[in-house]
């Protein structure tokens, strides 16, 4: 048995080290928000709207690059817990807009606080220095990604 998340020689990879952290971190926020009623893509959803205001299906799915079907059954579920609410576009009637409602405000602030906590016990190993080098790194690749 090894301690090592990524076996050799696949852990010389950091492309494969990456994928594997990421899963890793993708099972634990999924169960710590599971306390909270919600997913990953659900905190997605809710922050995206809170920060931007309501929007459209398409736009909430380009802008989280959640796929299409996928973003109208988190919403759907989003909507059953009264997270979110769905109205016809004014505008546009073959159109859904998408707004957070307070109690989906009240449950984003809660579920910031769980991804708090998820950062900071991941990184718990890394020094504060690696730690804001890694964010930087890590805001560059969201900056530059992607049609690789």
């Amino acid at each position: 048995m090894t301690d090592q998340l990524v076996p050799e020689p696949i852990s010389r990879h950091d492309s494969c080290v990456f994928l594997r952290v990421g899963q890793e971190i993708f099972r634990i926020t999924e169960r710590r928000l599971a306390h909270l009623g919600i997913r990953t893509r659900h905190f997605t959803v809710l922050a995206v709207l809170d920060h931007g205001g309501s929007q459209s299906q398409q736009a909430l799915s380009a802008a989280t690059r959640i796929d299409t079907s996928t973003m109208v059954a988190a919403i759907d579920e989003l909507s059953t817990l009264k997270l979110v609410t769905r109205a016809k576009d004014q505008t546009d009637r073959r159109r859904s807009v998408i707004a957070i409602t307070e109690a989906g405000a009240a449950t984003l602030a809660r579920a910031n606080e769980v991804m708090g906590t998820v950062g900071d016990d991941v990184f718990a190993d890394i020094s504060p220095a690696d730690r804001a080098q890694l964010t930087t790194i890590l805001a560059t690749l969201n900056a530059g990604l992607f049609d690789v």
